[in-house]
């Protein structure tokens, strides 16, 4: 099983954690150049990427992913993926909106490397993340 590092915020909708490189303290927890509320076609082409080269991208009316696999080095070490989730959050069948990255590192990443340099960005680590599901909350009218 890959190792995964996944830090949760919520901006409206559950949202993953992650810093740009450059050493000063992050705000926003945001990868660099991909701030939330992006569109799908905006994060491509802040990564240089385009739709034909993607062999992992879902799209739907109210959420759309993709998946990067090419070993971009994020908090000092290359990735296996990284995911890109969009959603529509007006569930109107309109514009979907970057909320959440994932990134997916090899068992053989030094965890603790990565971990120095997110703290670098974003501070020391908190004990406990609390991640409200976004769907279960609406199917469950429970928060």
């Amino acid at each position: 099983m890959r190792r995964r590092l996944s830090f949760f915020f919520l901006t409206g909708a559950a949202a993953l954690l992650l810093c740009s490189c450059t050493g000063a303290k992050n705000e926003h927890f945001e990868l660099e150049n991909t701030p939330w509320g992006m569109t799908m076609e905006e994060t491509m082409e802040a990564y240089q990427v385009e739709r034909d080269d993607l062999d992992d991208i879902q799209e739907g009316t109210y959420g759309s992913a993709f998946m990067l696999r090419d070993g971009r080095e994020i908090f000092g070490a290359k990735t296996d993926h990284i995911s890109f989730n969009f959603m529509d959050m007006t569930v109107s069948g309109k514009t979907q909106k970057l909320h959440r990255i994932d990134v997916m590192y090899p068992d053989d990443t030094d965890m603790n490397e990565v971990r120095k340099n997110m703290e670098q960005s974003f501070g020391k680590t908190t004990d406990k993340v609390t991640d409200f599901d976004m769907i279960g909350t609406l199917l469950d009218s429970d928060m």
